[in-house]
């Protein structure tokens, strides 16, 4: 599917990190969204508590071990599996 597509029915409380959002990030910032920059925008626990950081006066967490992050296209390792015979294609958050 076409990401930008997807991108445009997400509500406004999106940012984008990542390797891949840097790869695109131009086609991202048309879109209207944001993209975060390293250490902030790449899922690592320095890049979270950088991302922290930057608002001192936020609300504190609950559960950020049942953090998960929402992807628009299933992994590289998801389509493998998918076109692999005999294995069923696991379901992800699109």
């Amino acid at each position: 599917g076409d990401v930008l597509a997807e991108m445009r029915g997400l509500n406004e409380n999106v940012a984008f990190a990542g390797d891949g959002a840097l790869r695109h990030q131009e086609a991202i910032r048309e879109a209207g969204y944001p993209v975060m920059a390293p250490p902030a925008g790449f899922p690592t626990g320095d890049g979270l508590l950088h991302l922290l950081a930057l608002d001192p006066g936020a609300p504190p967490l609950r559960e950020p071990g049942a953090w998960e992050p929402e992807y628009l296209r299933p992994s590289s390792a998801e389509r493998e599996s998918a076109r692999a015979p005999g294995h069923g294609h696991r379901g992800f958050r699109p």
